[in-house]
């Protein structure tokens, strides 16, 4: 345990450690080495709080959420008081149909299908290169961030709404193909 603490701990030291935009917004969680559970309710008024709180308690994991809040280091969800969300998508390659049986075939599907879903938020939705960020998610797939203020406000049903856009779940085929007569 020892060696994998000294080995996180290089790392948070030599890393850059980027960190998402509103981040004084965000509520943070961690988990670590100790395996005293999720230590979340944290909130960050600056980037050198966080890398200073990170590089001095060596976390094995580090979250943030995807919601913006008035007051995210608030002990209760009503408290914290919400002001939005990105919109993310997660591409696990085990969750694809016909998903491949070998790693590398896997992750050359998901691959595809995160390149695809890609060029639907870009042309279908007009979001902006700048406005979306890919991340391996270290094992299956990718999560794909949405930034963008016009979907922050966007409730479960609007969420929901783009998922059936993006699945085309509801269309209805006939309305589009035709026999041509005669």
């Amino acid at each position: 345990m020892n060696f994998l603490i000294s080995k996180f701990r290089e790392y948070y030291i030599q890393a850059t450690l980027d960190v998402p935009p509103g981040l004084q917004s965000r509520e943070w969680g961690f988990l670590f080495f100790d395996d005293s559970g999720m230590r979340r309710h944290k909130s960050f008024f600056s980037r050198g709080e966080l890398v200073d709180y990170v590089r001095s308690m060596i976390p094995r994991h580090v979250y943030h959420s995807a919601a913006y809040y008035q007051r995210p280091g608030a002990p209760t969800m009503k408290e914290k008081i919400w002001q939005g969300a990105d919109l993310i998508f997660d591409l696990d390659a085990d969750h694809l149909r016909g998903a491949a049986r070998s790693y590398a075939g896997m992750l050359e599907q998901v691959k595809r299908e995160t390149l695809k879903l890609l060029s639907f938020l870009l042309s279908d939705f007009g979001f902006a290169e700048s406005k979306i960020s890919v991340v391996f998610s270290g094992g299956r797939g990718y999560h794909i961030h949405v930034r963008d203020p016009r979907i922050y406000s966007f409730g479960g049903d609007e969420r929901r709404e783009v998922v059936d856009y993006l699945s085309g779940r509801g269309l209805v085929l006939d309305r589009f193909i035709h026999e041509a007569p005669g």
